[in-house]
């Protein structure tokens, strides 16, 4: 393949990654670092990173995924939020990139990327960019929030968007026996329980913003369980 076939390769591949490749990917197609010099050189491409080059004058902003988990070194992906707005989350923004990496691997630190070493890290998940699954990413974006109201948030939005399905979510979060979040899953549980044992004496139930999300079937049935109930009671009433 002649230079210019190649150089017409990469930028298919690029147009795929907003606009960037790795060196890895330049490697593979018969790109050497000769050919990426004189590239650089002419200023028709641009290194964005030790691993990262642009080769596209004006970059879309989710270039910065490629460059992320290039940069930060292998088997990394993004997680949390970050991994969620690949997925197609909306309407959400952070001022940095999550980005994790097994625990114990070599990893280097990446201006704008925050790294998470995670141990049992599972296979990335879907094409494009590497990233944690949907579920995985909603447990771990509301873990590293940095309020209860985020982290809320987050968790809902995800569902509300149909990024996450609500039972995968609520599975994925019982697999977490540690972690100062999981109240927000034991509310949804104990509102559950609460309701079952409230709605003979009482018209007023808990239903939190997540619980209606993550189990709408079951608190819905309670809740014509309790208008049924209040319905027999006006009839006796009359």
């Amino acid at each position: 393949m002649r230079r210019r076939e190649r150089l017409a390769a990469v930028h298919d591949l690029a147009h795929d990654q907003w606009g960037v490749v790795s060196r890895a990917q330049l490697l593979s197609r018969g790109i050497d670092r000769y050919d990426v010099r004189n590239e650089l050189a002419a200023g028709r491409w641009r290194l964005l990173g030790a691993r990262t080059v642009a080769v596209q004058s004006d970059l879309d902003p989710r270039a910065s995924w490629w460059r992320a988990v290039w940069e930060a070194g292998e088997a990394a992906r993004l997680d949390g939020s970050s991994a969620l707005l690949a997925a197609g989350l909306r309407h959400w923004d952070e001022a940095l990139l999550h980005v994790s990496v097994p625990r114990g691997s070599h990893a280097r630190r990446v201006h704008g990327v925050r790294l998470h070493h995670v141990s049992g890290l599972e296979p990335a998940s879907g094409s494009g960019v590497p990233r944690s699954r949907p579920e995985i990413a909603a447990v771990r974006a509301a873990q590293w929030a940095t309020t209860d109201r985020q982290a809320m948030t987050v968790l809902v939005m995800s569902v509300q968007q149909r990024v996450v399905a609500p039972h995968r979510l609520a599975d994925a979060w019982t697999q977490v026996t540690r972690s100062p979040r999981r109240r927000l899953l034991a509310e949804v549980d104990d509102a559950l329980r609460d309701n079952h044992l409230l709605i003979a004496g009482t018209l007023t139930l808990r239903i939190p913003v997540l619980g209606l999300r993550l189990r709408p079937v079951e608190f819905m049935d309670q809740v014509e369980t309790l208008v049924r109930r209040a319905q027999m009671q006006k009839e006796r009433a009359v």
